[in-house]
């Protein structure tokens, strides 16, 4: 099982209830290798595609410092927000990740007196809401 897989299980075990399909086993293996900096996937709605690259990801990124910078492209510039909105949520009230992690949320202290650029959307300047569904992974 791949580290990402292993670890979103521990720390969004309300999003992995069952156990993973080689699906899901193969694409958090393809995105977690460092080398892999372009990836596509095609799979139908309702196989947890986003919540495994839109949030499993990314907060395995983050909590364990694998990524610097992470990109999340999608059709809409708001269903992207959504998501980075998604995250934030995880990290601020997420109670495994933060008891693991501490409050990630917020900026360090060298990076508190940078300012982002104009127009750049960050953790801070994003709306804090949650509309993620609750989608569970299937077996094949």
């Amino acid at each position: 099982m791949p580290e990402c897989l292993a670890w979103a299980r521990e720390y969004l075990a309300e999003f992995f209830t069952d156990e993973p399909c080689a699906f899901h086993r193969e694409l958090l293996a393809d995105v977690s290798l460092p080398d892999n900096r372009l990836l596509a996937r095609v799979a139908p709605r309702g196989h947890a595609k986003s919540t495994c690259c839109a949030l499993a990801y990314p907060l395995w990124c983050i909590c364990e410092q694998h990524r610097r910078n992470i990109v999340i492209i999608t059709h809409a510039s708001s269903l992207a927000t959504q998501f980075v909105c998604d995250i934030r949520n995880e990290l601020e009230s997420n109670e495994t990740i933060l008891a693991a992690y501490g409050d990630l949320s917020q900026p360090s202290r060298q990076q508190s007196h940078s300012r982002p650029p104009k127009n750049r959307k960050t953790l801070e300047t994003l709306p804090r809401r949650r509309q993620w569904g609750r989608t569970k992974f299937t077996t094949n």
